[in-house]
């Protein structure tokens, strides 16, 4: 197995840290940077496609972390304390620990076709059956009626802030399309952790 990468450090370092007790981003980037001195070099900035997000790198791939958590229901940030919790972690130990002696039962299905899977409500979506219940269906929703939404052009789309960049048509006299950004969440109260991120707010 290859050696970790900064990203799946950091991410390991922050579920430790928040085993502890709830804390804010600016004491994780401090235990990370004190854990991992050598990952975590300053001088390093954070610069996509010519843009300077006034933060070093370790500390965009911490933040970028921390929303791979987010997503996964590992982490949510406390909108009152400011703090980030961890949310299912403790539960599945605890479950782990009840159950980890217990033999699994014969019958039970194998066979990808043979499991329970969930969706969401039936709705008449053209291409789909379901209402969306996770973040990539509704970027697959959005891909199917970029169109219909009057962005016809899709230029990337990526898995840290913002999700995606499109192409929206306009009528101007000297211009077809302009160059948008795109966020996908599953809940719009999910918008809120981004109004709080300075380098989020930089980004229209």
């Amino acid at each position: 197995m290859g050696e970790s990468t900064p990203f799946q450090k950091f991410k390991q370092e922050i579920i430790n840290t928040l085993k502890g007790a709830p804390e804010k981003t600016s004491l994780i980037l401090q235990k990370i940077k004190d854990m991992y001195p050598e990952e975590c070099n300053d001088e390093v900035r954070c610069i996509h496609k010519n843009v300077d997000y006034g933060q070093p790198e370790w500390a965009h791939i911490v933040r970028n972390a921390q929303q791979a958590l987010k997503k996964s229901g590992i982490i949510e940030l406390n909108p009152k304390t400011k703090k980030w919790e961890l949310e299912k972690l403790e539960m599945i130990e605890e479950i782990m620990k009840s159950v980890r002696d217990i033999q699994e039962p014969s019958g039970i299905p194998t066979v990808s076709e043979e499991l329970e899977e969930f969706v969401g409500e039936q709705m008449d979506l053209g291409f789909m059956r379901w209402s969306p219940i996770t973040h990539d269906a509704v970027i697959a929703l959005f891909v199917g009626y970029r169109n219909e939404l009057g962005f016809p052009i899709i230029e990337w789309i990526r898995s840290q802030f913002p999700d995606a960049c499109v192409f929206q048509r306009v009528k101007k006299t000297r211009a077809s399309h302009v160059r948008k950004y795109i966020e996908f969440e599953l809940l719009s109260s999910q918008y809120k952790e981004h109004t709080m991120n300075l380098s989020h707010k930089r980004r229209k």
